[in-house]
């Protein structure tokens, strides 16, 4: 890869012959690939502390549920075994679906709606896309995310969660070869805004695992196009019983109304000079 597949930055920084580095947006990627068919007849690997994974999902889950509605469709990519989904079910009667390529996806399917090998398999259209610590892994997260994309409503919200850098703040790099990528807030940024998504909030210093307490936790949603934006302003002056006349004209007026003053429907423009 000769660019940053964050922010297609040129050049990139070639650290070791196996791994990059982007001077622009603090991006590091491996070169090597490993196959995804290195998860196939995994199992368990949230067995690890019970209080610590405990601890993890139902931080998580409570800050879901903040979100949701009872009608609410959630999809979990990398659901694992489907504990953040039975936490969320057990107190929302949302609709929660799963995509898990490991061994996993057999307490998955006992525990959630639906459960499918691969994104490519799910059909539908959801409220929320949520995905913890799995873009890592991923190889084209820049192309995995425009999948993600397709199946959100566009009024829906995707909550997206990695280690930040290496994971942990005593260690400069993160040695885990399964994680192609190791994020920075900017470079994770960058590939949403590439990927047409808007930032709502960030957040880091998230926990996974005593190996990995600093996480970056984004919410994001449709980018509207200009087109869009310019709808939403002008649905402000749509509201306004008619006719109706325009006071001011000093710089708000110049910089919200003026470009679109034939289309508002005032009648009249009045200033006090």
């Amino acid at each position: 890869m000769n660019s940053c597949p964050c922010c297609e930055h040129q050049p990139v920084t070639n650290q070791s012959g196996e791994s990059f580095s982007c001077p622009a947006c603090g991006h590091q990627w491996l070169s090597a690939i490993p196959t995804p068919d290195i998860y196939l007849g995994q199992s368990g690997r949230n067995e690890g502390n019970i209080s610590d994974t405990e601890k993890k999902f139902n931080e998580r889950a409570s800050s879901i549920l903040k979100l949701i509605q009872p009608t609410s469709r959630v999809l979990e990519i990398g659901c694992a075994e489907g504990r953040l989904g039975e936490i969320i079910k057990s107190k929302c009667n949302v609709h929660y679906d799963g995509v898990e390529i490991s061994d996993d996806a057999k307490a998955a399917e006992k525990k959630l709606d639906n459960i499918y090998s691969s994104v490519e398999l799910v059909a539908g259209i959801y409220d929320f896309i949520i995905s913890f610590h799995v873009l890592e892994h991923l190889e084209n997260p820049l192309q995995e995310l425009s999948t993600w994309k397709s199946l959100l409503s566009y009024d829906g919200i995707l909550i997206l969660e990695v280690p930040r850098e290496s994971g942990h703040p005593l260690l400069d790099n993160d040695l885990n070869r399964e994680h192609l990528h190791q994020f920075s807030v900017a470079s994770l940024g960058c590939l949403l805004h590439h990927a047409g998504f808007d930032i709502i909030h960030v957040e880091t210093g998230k926990f996974e695992s005593r190996a990995y307490p600093d996480s970056i936790r984004i919410m994001a949603r449709f980018r509207p196009t200009a087109g869009e934006k310019k709808n939403q302003l002008l649905s402000q002056f749509r509201k306004l019983s008619r006719p109706f006349i325009i006071w001011g004209m000093g710089g708000d007026f110049k910089k919200f109304i003026l470009p679109v003053i034939t289309e508002t429907g005032a009648s009249d423009l009045v200033d006090s000079s």
